[in-house]
């Protein structure tokens, strides 16, 4: 059995259970950050190290160097389970806040919410 419990939103389901009902922003956002959870363990379980090391940016990026200083010898091809809750801080706090979502703006918003909430907060709401 899959181990979900370093994410705040998705737990492995196949399609978002976060259904935006009558407009609510809080579903709203229970929605959205299912979903880059589940971006972010779509992408663990396919890519290998290398592939991870690339998409951080490789040799010249601080953040691919931080990416490699998680790894340990047993991760060499693939990151281990092992590894996943510290790849996803790395993902969240290098890449997804700071860098593509602040391309939409409103990334400092993004990134408090996602820590100051979480999916049972946000049940019955």
């Amino acid at each position: 059995m899959k181990d979900y419990s370093m994410y705040r939103y998705f737990k492995g389901e196949d399609e978002n259970p976060f259904e935006v009902v009558n407009g609510s922003q809080k579903h709203a956002i229970a929605e959205k950050f299912w979903y880059y959870e589940c971006v972010f363990e779509r992408d663990f379980i396919k890519n290998e190290s290398s592939e991870w090391f690339a998409f951080f940016g490789g040799e010249q990026s601080q953040t691919a160097q931080n990416f490699m200083k998680l790894l340990s010898e047993e991760d060499y091809e693939r990151p281990t389970e092992k590894k996943k809750a510290a790849i996803l801080e790395l993902w969240l706090n290098e890449y997804l806040f700071p860098d593509k979502l602040n391309d939409w703006g409103g990334a400092k918003d993004e990134k408090d919410n996602y820590y100051s909430t979480s999916a049972q907060q946000l049940q019955g709401q």
